[in-house]
Order: C-alpha cells, then structure tokens, then sequence
C-alpha cells in the first residue's frame, strides 16, 4: 500500500498512518530538502551532524517519505505500508535557502514542483506549533470563563 499526503488528502493519511502504526515492527523515515550538506565520508560524526542541523534550519522540507512493515500472517509475512507526504513552509517561514543542484535532483527524483507549491501540507517549526497551541488553549479557556 502506497498513499500520497497532500495538503487536501492529509487527513485520510493519518488515519490509515495510525492505523498501521499499531503493531508495527519496523519503521523507515527519508526526507528531502531544498538543499543539502556538503560533507563527505571522512568528517567525524559530530561534524556530519553539525552540517546536516545547518541545512535542516536554513532549507526547508519538501517531501517525508515513510514505511511501516508489520507482521502478518501469524509472523509468515511482512507487509509494508508507504507514505509519501508534500511538506510546504507554514505561516512561520516567509523564506528558505534553496539548492538548485536539490531542486534538480528531487525534479528527476519526479517531485511536482507545483503540487508541492499549491498542495503540500503547510509544516510550522515545533516553536511555532507549541506557541500557537498555547495561545489556542488561552483563547478556549477564555471563551469558557468568559
């Protein structure tokens, strides 16, 4: 099985994403951004992670691709379940760094510039979420009281 998340299809994503995230054995997660790092082989980890963390906050997310493998068939069979979700800057983000050798990549790769631009599912930073969960929960609590 094989779904993908678009901004209008999101929900009937995550409904199935939880459904077959019970039980799962395995879990395999690959991103895309709109750039990369420039290191190599030989840089030591803690510099592979530094460069990596670089480009995850000056680039953005533009695709999350994810396989869960469960067991079935009283442990005879693995069958895996693949999602494939557009991820576009939310309100947080009025700009990125972009690669055009990434961008060229994920176009081969078959990436839809312009489902990714009209369609992708709108990813905030975790500050922005946790922050706009806040205020919402001050505004619901308010209404309540009020």
């Amino acid at each position: 099985v094989s779904m993908e998340g678009r901004h209008c299809t999101f929900e009937v994503l995550l409904q199935d994403f939880k459904e077959n995230l019970e039980g799962a054995k395995y879990i395999s997660i690959d991103t895309e951004f709109t750039g990369k790092d420039e290191g190599g082989f030989e840089d030591s980890v803690e510099d592979r992670l530094s460069l990596m963390c670089d480009v995850v906050e000056k680039c953005t997310l533009t695709q999350i691709g994810i396989t869960i493998a469960r067991d079935v068939d009283n442990n005879r069979k693995i069958s895996f379940s693949t999602y494939s979700v557009l991820c576009f800057p939310g309100e947080d983000r009025k700009s990125f760094e972009c690669q055009v050798e990434s961008l060229r990549f994920m176009r081969r790769a078959g990436l839809d510039l312009n489902a990714w631009i009209d369609d992708g599912v709108p990813c905030v930073t975790r500050e922005y979420a946790e922050a706009h969960l806040r205020y919402q929960s001050q505004d619901e609590l308010t209404s309540r009281c009020g």
